[in-house]
């Protein structure tokens, strides 16, 4: 998997709750793939490096960097969804992250 996990700033993800989706952006520099996983993570209230879901089981991490060529960049409009132990997750080219329970 590309990138590394962090416990170091557990707050970083600036979750806007409601609704049952839970958003966030993607800290600068970090790869699709480490996002995500630290996405879920917070949504399941578990540190990303400890957290029962392994997102590699699910999806390439590899394969989802690679399809955000320009990652982070407004006005992109890649998008794709993937369900990951029960959550619906969207990967915007934007670098916004929703989980959906």
């Amino acid at each position: 998997m590309s990138g590394e996990l962090s416990d170091a700033r557990p707050d970083s993800t600036g979750f806007k709750r409601g609704d049952a989706a839970h958003r966030c952006r993607a800290d600068d520099g970090e790869p699709p793939s480490v996002a995500v996983a630290r996405a879920i993570a917070a949504v399941r209230n578990e540190p990303p490096t400890a957290t029962t879901t392994r997102l590699y089981d699910h999806v390439d991490p590899d394969a989802l960097d690679a399809l955000f060529d320009g990652w982070e960049t407004p006005g992109s409009v890649t998008t794709v969804r993937l369900q990951v132990d029960g959550y619906t997750v969207e990967v915007r080219g934007c670098g916004e992250i929703t989980v959906r329970e």
